[in-house]
């Protein structure tokens, strides 16, 4: 049986499906909280998973 990427964890890490729900949330209070320009870095896992899913891609 193949497991699908999204929902595969990493040894003593996260999946990517747990990866975006804490990012969606992190992301959501983000907006709600500031109304001025906002700068966010991150490393590359991160945005990859958000590409993903804003293009409906596979993972």
């Amino acid at each position: 049986m193949v497991k699908h990427r999204r929902y595969t964890k990493a040894p003593l890490g996260e999946s990517y499906q747990d990866l975006l729900e804490r990012v969606l949330a992190a992301l959501q209070k983000i907006v709600r909280d500031n109304r001025e320009n906002v700068a966010i870095v991150t490393h590359s896992a991160v945005m990859m998973a958000l590409q993903c899913l804003y293009n409906k891609y596979s993972f």
